[in-house]
C-alpha cells in the first residue's frame, strides 16, 4: 500500500507508540479505519470509531484481541481471512489484502476492504494499514449482503486473465413479484436472504452474487453437468414449499466465450429462455447456443451499419390502448421491429439485447421516440389528446443527455409532454434507483408521464413505485392469460389495481385476447386495455385506416366489433360496481370516530380517499387525525360542529352539517359531513360517516 509506505516512512519509525500516534493523527482525515496489528500478540489497535459500528471490546489503549475480531467476521469469510494473516505471519507475503464481511451491531453484514503491509519494530512483526467499508459499498446488495453485478463482472474479468474452469449458473426466483404481492414484501425479502445463505453453504460453490432482484449468479467448481444439476436440485428442494426457481448454466470456457461480457450475455440469454419451459427449469449452454452468440456478433455488425444509415431496416408498429368499458381509443404503444438486409424479420428478443449490450439502443431509442412523436402529432389532428407510449431501457436512462434529448424531441414534434408516456421496466437495479428517480423527476416537471412496464414479472418494490410518482403500471400478459380460470391471477390483478388506484395511478392490462378475460378484468375496473382482442401491432397506415378513416372498410369493421362487444356486455345485464372507485372518483372520504361518553378520549380513522382530500401527506395516529381535523375548523364554527357531533351520539338518525375548514393547500373550503352512530355502549360510542369538500361541486 503505497500511501502508507510513502507517508509513514517506516524506516524512520522507531517504536510502536510513534506509529500509533501517527495513525491516530491520520485517522482524523479519513472515514477509513486505520490500524496496526501484532500477529505475535494476536492483538489489533484501531484509531477510529470502529467499536461504535461493530460489537468489539476495546481496552484502554484501543486494542482488540484478534479472536474478538474474527468472531464478528461472517462465518463464510473466516477461513480466507485467517489464510491471509498466516501468509504474512510466515513470511510468505509482505502485504496484507483481503475482503470480508463483518457483522455490525444490528447483525447485518458489512463488506470490508482491508489492505496493509508488514513491518518490523523492535524485531517484532506488525501489519499496518486500513479497513474501508466505503470502498465496497457500491459492490454489494444491501438486502442479502452478497456482492452485486458490478463485482461479478469485475471478478469474471479478473478470472479471464488466467485459466478458467467450472460453471457459471444464474438462478431466478420464478415470479417473485407475485410472491411479494400475495405474501408481502417482508416475506419476499426473507426468502431472498434464506436462499442467499443456503447457496453459500453448498459445497463446490466458489462465489455467489445477488446481481438483480430475483437473480443470483453462482460460480461453481464442478467438472460435470451432473454435479451442477445436483447443486440446482439442492436449492430447488430447499425452497420448494416457498417458491420455484429456474436457472441457466454456461461453462467457464475461453473456447466459447472470448471475454466476461460474451460469457455473461450468453448466460442471460439462456436464463431468459427458461421462461419458455415454465417454472423449475434448468437449462445448460449447448453448442448451438454458441452459434447463436456468433450470430449475435454478426447481427451487431449489421445493426451498427443500419444505425449509421439513419436506422435503415428499423420500423415501428403501433398497438392501440383502449379505455375499458367504453373501448374508445386512448393511445398507442410504439413497438420496434427490424428487418435484416436479407429480408428476414429479426425478433425483438434477439436484436434488443444486442442493441443494449452495444449501447446502440441509445441512438436507436431516440429514433424510435422521434418517429413515434411525429406519428402521434399526425393522429392528434383527429384526436387532440392522443397519447403515445415509448419504451426506454436502463442503458438509455444512464445516458447523460437523455432528459434534454426527450424534451428536444417533444419540442421538434410539437407534442405536449402530457401526451407522452415513457415506459420503463420494473427491474431497476437498487443501486441505480437514485439516478432513475432524478430522471423521472426532471421528466415529470415537463409533463411527461411514466409507466412501469411488465409489472409483476420482476422484483416489484411498491415503495419505490410511490417514490417514482409513477402515472401508470402495465400488468403483464402472464397474469391476464386465462384469468377466468385462475384465482391466483385474479388476486394479483385485483391487488395491483387497488394499489394503483389508491396511489392515483392508471392501470393498463396487456395481452387481452378473449372476451372472457375482459369480462373478468372489468370487474376490477382497470383504466386501459391492450391486446390482440382489439388489435395486433399495426403499421401506421393500418392504424390510421382502422381508427381514423371513417370511409375505410377496416374502420367500419372495427366500429362494428366494438359495438358488438359493448352489446354483449350489456345483454349480460351486468353492471360493474366498485364502491371504492365511486368514492374515489367523487371525492367522498369515509371516516370512523371512536369517542368516550365524556369526550375525554376521541380517535378518528380515515380511509385513503379521506386522507387525499384532506391534503394529508403522511400517516397519523387516530388521536392525531382528530387533532388535525378539529384544529382546522374555522373558530366561529367549532361550537356548531361539536354540538352536531354530540347530537349524533343521541339520535338514531343521520346528522348532516356544513362548515368552513382550513385546507393545507386549498385554503378555506366548505365541507359537508354526514354521520350516524353505529355502535354504542355505556362508556363509548362509534360514529361512522363521510366527508366531502363542497367548494368544487357544480350545483345543478
Amino acid at each position: 500500500m503505497a500511501y502508507f509506505a510513502d507517508n509513514l516512512m517506516y524506516d524512520k519509525i522507531e517504536s510502536l507508540s510513534s506509529l500509533k500516534s501517527t495513525l491516530a493523527l491520520l485517522n482524523k482525515t479519513t472515514e477509513d479505519h486505520l490500524f496496526v496489528c501484532s500477529l505475535c500478540e494476536n492483538k489489533i489497535w484501531y484509531f477510529s470509531d470502529f467499536d461504535k459500528i461493530f460489537d468489539v471490546k476495546i481496552d484502554k489503549d484501543r486494542g482488540i484481541s484478534l479472536n474478538n475480531l474474527i468472531n464478528i467476521v461472517h462465518p463464510f469469510d473466516r477461513d480466507s481471512l485467517k489464510l491471509s494473516m498466516e501468509d504474512v505471519k510466515t513470511g510468505k507475503s509482505d502485504t496484507y489484502n483481503s475482503e470480508c464481511r463483518l457483522m455490525n451491531k444490528d447483525n447485518e453484514p458489512v463488506w470490508i476492504s482491508c489492505k496493509g503491509i508488514a513491518l518490523k519494530i523492535d524485531n517484532k512483526l506488525y501489519v499496518t494499514g486500513r479497513m474501508s467499508h466505503q470502498e465496497l459499498s457500491h459492490m454489494f446488495n444491501p438486502l442479502t449482503g452478497l456482492f452485486n453485478q458490478f463485482r461479478l463482472m469485475a471478478d469474471l474479468k479478473e478470472m479471464y486473465k488466467g485459466d478458467i474452469a467450472g460453471y457459471l449458473m444464474m438462478l431466478n426466483i420464478d415470479e417473485l413479484s407475485a410472491i411479494n404481492l400475495n405474501h408481502g414484501r417482508n416475506y419476499g425479502n426473507a426468502l431472498l436472504k434464506t436462499i442467499a445463505t443456503f447457496i453459500e453453504e453448498l459445497p463446490k460453490v466458489n462465489a455467489v452474487y445477488h446481481n438483480e432482484r430475483s437473480y443470483f449468479t453462482i460460480i461453481i467448481d464442478a467438472k460435470t453437468k451432473d454435479e451442477v444439476t445436483e447443486i440446482y436440485a439442492s436449492i430447488r428442494d430447499a425452497v420448494k414449499d416457498k417458491c420455484t426457481i429456474s436457472a441457466g448454466v454456461v461453462p467457464l470456457s475461453k473456447e466459447f466465450f472470448s471475454d466476461e461480457n460474451s460469457l455473461y450475455d450468453s448466460l442471460k440469454l439462456i436464463v431468459n429462455k427458461t421462461k419458455d419451459y415454465g417454472r423449475n427449469s434448468l437449462l445448460f449452454f449447448e453448442e448451438e447456443e454458441f452459434q447463436k452468440v456468433m450470430s449475435s456478433a454478426s447481427l451487431l455488425d449489421e445493426l451498427q451499419k443500419s444505425v449509421s444509415e439513419n436506422c435503415s431496416g428499423f420500423s415501428l408498429l403501433y398497438q392501440p390502448q383502449l379505455l375499458s368499458n367504453i373501448y374508445s381509443l386512448y393511445g398507442a404503444e410504439a413497438l420496434l421491429r427490424y428487418t435484416s438486409k436479407s429480408g428476414k424479420k429479426i425478433f425483438p428478443d434477439e436484436f434488443i439485447p444486442v442493441l443494449e449490450s452495444s449501447k446502440l439502443i441509445i441512438p436507436v431509442g431516440m429514433w424510435v421516440l422521434k418517429t413515434a412523436l411525429n406519428q402521434c402529432k399526425i393522429w392528434q389532428k383527429s384526436i387532440p389528446n392522443m397519447h403515445i407510449s415509448v419504451n426506454f431501457s436502463m442503458v438509455q436512462l444512464r445516458d447523460e443527455s437523455v432528459v434534454d434529448d426527450i424534451v428536444c424531441a417533444l419540442n421538434e414534434a410539437g407534442v405536449a409532454g402530457e401526451c407522452l408516456t415513457i415506459e420503463i421496466t420494473e427491474s431497476i437495479p437498487i443501486h441505480e434507483m437514485e439516478l432513475v428517480l432524478s430522471i423521472i423527476h426532471q421528466l415529470k416537471a415537463k409533463g411527461i408521464q411514466i409507466a412501469i412496464d411488465d409489472f409483476g414479472t420482476g422484483y416489484s418494490n411498491l415503495g419505490y413505485l410511490n417514490q417514482m410518482n409513477v402515472d401508470e403500471i402495465k400488468i403483464d400478459r402472464m397474469f391476464v392469460k386465462d384469468i377466468d380460470k385462475s384465482l391466483q391471477n385474479c388476486g394479483v390483478i385485483s391487488q395491483a389495481i387497488e394499489f394503483a388506484k389508491q396511489n392515483a395511478m392508471r392501470v393498463c392490462c396487456e395481452g387481452v385476447e378473449t372476451t372472457k378475460e375482459i369480462s373478468v378484468l372489468e370487474m376490477y375496473s382497470p383504466h386501459l386495455l391492450q391486446g390482440y382482442l382489439f388489435d395486433k401491432p399495426l403499421t401506421p397506415d393500418e392504424f390510421t385506416c382502422k381508427y381514423f378513416d371513417p370511409t375505410s372498410v377496416d374502420y367500419l369493421n372495427k366500429q362494428s366489433f366494438i359495438k358488438g362487444l359493448t352489446l354483449a356486455r350489456n345483454k349480460s345485464n351486468k353492471v360493474q360496481f366498485n364502491h371504492k372507485d365511486i368514492l374515489r372518483d367523487t371525492n367522498m372520504g369515509l371516516w370512523v370516530m371512536h369517542k368516550t361518553n365524556n369526550n375525554q378520549n376521541i380517535e378518528l380513522f380515515f380511509d385513503e380517499t379521506m386522507e387525499r382530500i384532506m391534503g394529508l401527506e403522511e400517516k397519523l395516529t387516530p388521536d392525531k387525525y382528530y387533532e388535525f381535523w378539529h384544529s382546522r375548523i374555522k373558530s366561529d364554527h367549532v361550537k356548531y360542529v361539536d354540538e352536531n357531533f354530540d347530537l349524533m351520539t343521541t339520535l338514531d338518525k343521520v346528522v348532516q352539517l356544513e362548515y368552513p375548514w382550513e385546507h393545507p393547500t386549498l385554503g378555506e373550503v366548505i365541507v359537508r359531513s354526514n354521520g350516524k352512530v353505529t355502535n354504542k355502549s355505556d362508556n363509548a360510542v362509534v360514529i361512522e360517516g363521510y366527508h366531502r369538500i363542497m367548494s368544487n361541486i357544480k350545483e345543478a
